[in-house]
């Protein structure tokens, strides 16, 4: 019954909608038709108005070309007026026109061509009216086409004049001429008659703006206005001409008085400039084929209805057959099921369809039949619970903690490592105590800290590892990671494991590995500090030596020897400075002597006194009876000034107490044991080696004191607290390289607000060793040389191979310098005996010195070689001698050293090339050889 009711709904609405649809398809191809007319009258009307259009062009040529004679121009004029039998009257007026000057209808005549029709032939005697003289005179005032509709009632004859029609020629806006022609009123029914054929079974009508028909199918109102008769068929309603009068179209439903309908579209038509207005009225009856498609939409629907009926039927007998008794049977078969009846199967026919019915049916046969079925269920479920105690067993003998806890936080299960972990010989000494009980009260707070309970019931797991568990038994574990998992019945199980050894070793991992990576930075500066010093060097050895020699030739009281020893100072202080760099970065050769703690001591109060403040508290102690230790004394007291820097920098406003210390630590016991259990966070950077004796340097403040992150990174390269351009973080990163190169100790401990405590530990001097006094004498009076000797200088840096033969040449030898190596090989191998020693750098481009000197000595074995470098990863003293190097020095060099050792080995190749023999006299700087 829906199914027909909505059935019959949707008819009647397609009913409704269709109509609307029609009518609207039916006023749209109206109107599509009458624009199709409207172009068609106009196409008509156009091609009786260019003759006019040929003749004014006509006049244009003969007003530019006065050469044309006006007999071509009425020719043309009479061609043109036989071809156009829908005018019967043509004029040319053939200049420019003095509307002043045309006062008589006579003048006019005189001056215009004008052609007329007489009996079928062409007569140029025609003369106009009134009406031509007015349209020209105003044509020719305002410069604009003119144009005179017919009048009402006006006769239809053939050649009769229905309307006139003047247009100005105009060139550069300027009337040259004029053309005028009447236009036959029977054109308009040539036009209409021609239009009305392709259009059958409509009604036409040609309007003028007056209301005056200009064509209608009814040949009575051609010539006549319209009828205010409705039931007349040349009716137009006085509104539709309003309309069109007003420039717009309109398209309605018309019926007429007899009941016939049919659509009205009225519209303007295409006009000339000039020209009069003309409307096209059109009757477009209406289709009949909406009645006929709504007849047929009400059969279809009925018919639609009576086979749905049929269907509906036919579909309740199926669904009954297919669906309905089938499913009766299986209810009578459930019935007898629950009645407990297991003897009847259901219906054969239902057990063997292959549908969902069928499936129900054999599922019931086989629920009758599953008595044997049921006897294998239990049998099943006692071999699942023998499983689970297996399962139980393995459980009880993990070595991870289990435990399980009810909805009340009561303990249901244990294992037996849980039993171990607590302390408790047994699970019943455990199991039905709550889980508070098992732990201590330290422990249960750290639990309620760590918001386990708060995490089961939000996302019903918690893990992480718990420190210091403590239970009620008196066991104590470091570190036990944990897993909470809340089951869906309220139970919690609980899974733990020992991991103290585990996170120690971890711990350990991370600090081996954080010492490694800072070796690693360590060696990278190393290298960036080692490229630096050899260049600085070069640089620092040209300078000193030529301040070398302007202090020995200047007046001993001049203030530009002054000037020269300064500069000297100046050198030494950078020369140290070169050796901070390499000992920071491990690259430098560290002189390390019998050194008294005492002297150091001595040095760094004298340092200290200028750079710590009034305001603050230094303490200095150092026992007399420390031992002597192997150590560089520049760079101890550097590592020992640059810690209480440091310290200073540490205190608040400068005020409250350095103190720095020294003592004896034997190597036996930890060094930061205090530190450590007074809860001080403790970084033992360089650890000092357990078992051997160290001097202790001590130094502490009451200052700020760090955080451990901040504890652990203080000795790394570039990385400083202190605000912008107040810190390089190069300091204490100078202070390891130093202290790594001593072999010693590095030790750190620090506590916020309380202050920091940094302790270095250098070795103490193997039995038999004894301290030598730090004196540094430099005799830069002017040498002399015993021998003069022919000196080869190679070296890629000119300033430095320029300052070397200056001082040589001052004192008597003959040098010769190459800043090429390959120069020096080429003169060798040219004159091989051309001189007596060579020095060469270790570091130029091409060829090393080491390999420099070994290609001359295979030439000449006895060849002395003196090697110097500012600074190489290569090569050292031991490295230099063994590699065939007579002599080896580190840049700067005085060139007194130099003198030396060329006196030195020059003198030892003659002994041993001539045993016995008087040794060469000395020569003076200025004595020839």
């Amino acid at each position: 019954m829906t199914a027909t009711l909505l059935m019959v709904v949707v008819l009647l609405v397609a009913q409704w909608t269709s109509a609307g649809m029609l009518d609207r398809l039916s006023s749209g191809q109206a109107d599509t038709l009458a624009r199709e007319v409207r172009e068609r009258i106009a196409s008509l009307r156009s091609q009786t108005l260019q003759g006019a259009d040929l003749l004014g062009l006509a006049v244009a040529a003969h007003n530019e070309n006065p050469g044309i004679h006006s007999v071509a121009l009425e020719d043309l004029g009479r061609r043109v007026f036989a071809r156009l039998p829908e005018i019967p009257k043509l004029w040319i007026v053939p200049h420019p026109v003095d509307p002043s000057a045309w006062s008589s209808l006579s003048e006019v005549s005189v001056d215009a061509m004008v052609f007329t029709r007489q009996d079928g032939r062409i007569d140029r005697t025609g003369t106009l009216n009134d009406t031509d003289r007015a349209l020209i005179l105003k044509s020719a005032e305002t410069g604009r086409p003119q144009a005179q509709p017919p009048k009402p009632s006006h006769t239809l004859a053939p050649g009769a004049s229905a309307s006139t029609h003047v247009e100005p020629l105009m060139v550069d806006q300027e009337i040259i001429g004029l053309v005028g022609y009447d236009i036959d009123a029977y054109d308009w029914v040539r036009i209409g008659l021609s239009v009305e054929h392709t259009v059958p079974d409509t009604r036409l009508s040609i309007l003028t703006p007056d209301g005056v028909h200009l064509f209608s199918d009814d040949a009575t109102q051609i010539g006549h206005e319209t009828t205010t008769d409705p039931s007349q068929p040349g009716y137009v309603s006085a509104e539709d001409l309003r309309v069109l009068r007003a420039g717009s179209g309109f398209s309605h439903l018309h019926t007429l008085p007899s009941g016939a309908e049919f659509h009205r579209i009225g519209m303007a038509l295409p006009a000339r400039p000039g020209d009069y207005r003309q409307f096209l009225v059109l009757d477009v009856p209406t289709s009949g084929s909406a009645a006929i498609l709504s007849s047929g939409m009400l059969l279809f629907g009925a018919l639609s209805l009576g086979a749905l009926a049929l269907f509906l039927i036919a579909l309740r007998a199926l669904v009954h057959r297919m669906a309905g008794a089938p499913l009766e049977h299986l209810h009578t078969a459930i019935r007898l099921l629950d009645s407990g009846d297991h003897h009847i199967p259901p219906p054969a026919h239902l057990v063997e369809r292959r549908d969902q019915i069928g499936d129900i049916a054999r599922a019931l046969d086989e629920l009758r039949r599953s008595a044997g079925e049921r006897r294998e269920l239990r049998e099943m479920v006692i071999r699942n619970a023998r499983d689970v105690e297996r399962m139980i067993a393995a459980i009880d003998v993990a070595l991870d903690m289990i435990l399980v806890l009810d909805a009340d936080q009561q303990i249901i299960y244990a294992n037996q490592a849980a039993c171990n972990m607590v302390g408790a010989r047994d699970p019943d000494d455990i199991l039905g105590r709550h889980l508070h009980s098992l732990e201590s009260i330290e422990t249960t707070i750290r639990r309620v800290e760590l918001q386990i309970t708060d995490s089961l019931e939000r996302d019903g797991f918690w893990e992480g590892v718990i420190e210091n568990y403590c239970t009620s038994f008196g066991e104590c574990i470091a570190a036990m990671e944990t897993r909470f998992t809340q089951r869906p019945n309220g139970d919690t199980v609980i899974i733990a494991r020992d991991v103290s050894a585990r996170l120690t070793a971890a711990s350990e991992k991370a600090d081996l590995e954080r010492r490694l990576s800072q070796m690693d930075k360590m060696d990278a500066v190393g290298r960036l500090a080692g490229g630096i010093a050899h260049d600085f060097n070069n640089l620092l050895g040209a300078i000193a030596g030529y301040a070398d020699f302007l202090f020995c030739d200047l007046p001993v009281d001049s203030a530009q020897r002054d000037y020269a020893s300064r500069i000297k100072r100046v050198c030494d202080r950078a020369k140290d400075m070169v050796h901070q760099i390499l000992a920071f970065s491990r690259a430098g050769d560290v002189t390390l002597t019998p050194t008294l703690p005492k002297i150091i001591m001595g040095d760094v109060s004298m340092l200290l006194r200028s750079a710590i403040p009034s305001s603050a508290t230094l303490e200095l102690a150092v026992p007399d009876d420390l031992p002597r230790m192997m150590a560089n004394g520049t760079q101890l007291v550097q590592v020992l000034v640059n810690l209480a820097i440091n310290a200073r920098d540490a205190l608040p406003a400068e005020t409250g107490r350095i103190t720095v210390s020294a003592r004896l630590w034997n190597g036996d016991s930890d060094p930061a044991e205090e530190c450590t259990a007074a809860g001080w966070s403790v970084h033992k950077a360089l650890p000092p080696r357990v078992g051997h004796k160290h001097v202790m340097f001590e130094v502490s403040d009451s200052g700020n004191g760090m955080t451990p992150d901040v504890v652990a990174k203080v000795f790394d390269p570039f990385f400083t607290t202190k605000d912008l351009g107040k810190g390089t973080g190069l300091g204490l990163a100078v202070v390891f390289g130093i202290v790594q190169g001593h072999d010693g100790g590095l030790i750190v401990c620090s506590l916020p607000n309380a202050g920091t405590i940094l302790r270095v530990f250098i070795p103490v001097c193997p039995d038999g060793e004894t301290a030598e006094d730090s004196g540094d004498t430099a005799d830069i009076a002017r040498p002399r040389t015993r021998r003069r000797c022919r000196v080869l200088v190679v070296d890629d840096e000119g300033d430095m191979g320029d300052m070397v033969s200056v001082g040589l040449e001052r004192i008597g030898h003959e040098v010769a310098v190459c800043e090429d190596p390959q120069d020096a090989i080429d003169a060798f191998e040219e004159e091989p005996d051309a001189f007596d020693v060579v020095i060469t750098d270790q570091t130029m481009p091409g060829i090393t010195g080491v390999a420099l000197i070994a290609r001359l000595k295979a030439r000449r074995p006895d060849l002395p070689c003196i090697l110097y470098t500012g600074y190489s990863r290569m090569v050292d003293q031991n490295s230099a001698l063994a590699a065939g190097a007579d002599a080896f020095f580190l840049k700067p060099v005085k060139v007194s050293a130099l003198a030396e050792a060329i006196d030195r080995l020059y003198g030892e190749r003659s002994s041993s090339a001539q045993p016995g023999a008087v040794p060469l006299l000395e020569h003076s700087a200025d004595e020839p050889r």
